[in-house]
């Protein structure tokens, strides 16, 4: 009995530090919460913004946006986060994509490969913004993409 409970303790400890080290995937439904937000403020206003705070609704302090070819532990290195957990997006290598990371307290909580071809975040490096300034000026441009530039944060 005593080894039956030893032996199923370990297995839940090892099945939580699995889970802890594992890597974040891409949130499908937040990219249809943050493009859904995009084209209803597109719709509302003559001078839309999205707001990232109103937009996202779960726990985060601040977010990372890794624009495409960026190395995510340079671009950790540089804004000071922990951004292990997105190192298997690739997007070093890629350019159809914008990583958005969602921190709290520096770690990653959740995070977004959102598709260029839907909206692009206009970013040169990556930037970290803290909750309440993760605002963005979107920009209608021909054949229906939009351009997504933060407000705040950004030098």
């Amino acid at each position: 009995m005593l080894q039956s409970s030893i032996r199923w303790t370990f297995l839940a400890l090892l099945l939580i530090g699995l889970t802890a080290c594992a890597n974040v995937t891409s949130d499908r439904g937040l990219i249809t919460t943050i493009d859904d937000a995009i084209q209803a403020e597109i719709a509302r206003s003559p001078a839309p913004k999205l707001n990232l705070s109103e937009a996202v609704n779960r726990y985060w302090d601040q977010v990372a946006i890794i624009p495409p070819r960026h190395d995510p532990e340079e671009a950790a290195e540089a804004l000071g986060v922990d951004l292990e957990r997105v190192r298997h997006t690739r997007i070093e290598a890629r350019d159809d994509i914008n990583v958005i990371a969602f921190l709290g307290e520096g770690v990653t909580v959740g995070m977004v490969e959102f598709p260029r071809e839907k909206a692009d975040f206009i970013v040169s490096e990556p930037v970290l913004l803290n909750r309440d300034d993760a605002i963005f000026t979107i920009l209608q441009m021909p054949e229906g993409i939009q351009l997504i530039l933060p407000l705040a944060g950004v030098e």
